[in-house]
């Protein structure tokens, strides 16, 4: 009886930690510089909600589609979808991602696609110790700010192209 119960302690452990393990920042230090990246594992929820929905509808298609074709093809990084991210992706999009994670983070510059948890946790890298978590009210005034310069800058780049309605809700 006592084991069964260990057993149950365990296997609950194990799914939370599971759970938690869905992005990551991470940095590399060439020379006397810190190059971060925020990691996103495509098969969790945060890919979803966190990331996919602060892009246009249409980069959102391809992105997806880009990610279908590589995800069976490649081991650990999707390389052709993280070099159009980050051709797509300017400082104001990184930081609406992050600060929509909940984190203050002021050397990520990019973001990266990796295939799963397991390629997620066998990256070896520094850990950025200089991420804070911040509190809600902050993090909701922050992605306000963040998506009115987002869509200023989409809106004068693109032409008149339209952002998606369904960005975020509060």
């Amino acid at each position: 009886m006592i084991t069964k119960k260990y057993f149950f302690i365990i296997f609950i452990i194990f799914i939370i930690n599971q759970l938690c393990n869905t992005y990551e920042v991470v940095c590399q230090r060439k020379m006397a510089i810190y190059k971060c990246a925020l990691l996103f594992s495509i098969t969790e929820h945060a890919y979803r909600k966190h990331f996919l929905a602060y892009f246009p509808e249409s980069a959102r298609k391809i992105i997806q589609q880009r990610v279908d074709e590589e995800k069976f093809r490649s081991i650990g990084f999707l390389t052709w979808t993280n070099k159009y991210i980050n051709s797509q992706c300017d400082s104001t999009h990184v930081k609406l991602v992050i600060t929509s994670l909940g984190l203050d983070c002021k050397k990520v510059s990019k973001i990266m696609l990796v295939q799963s948890t397991i390629a997620l946790k066998n990256i070896k890298h520094y850990k950025n110790k200089e991420c804070k978590r911040i509190n809600s009210k902050t993090k909701h005034s922050l992605i306000k700010k963040l998506l009115y310069y987002a869509k200023l800058r989409y809106l004068t780049y693109k032409g008149n192209a339209v952002y998606s309605n369904k960005i975020h809700k509060f």
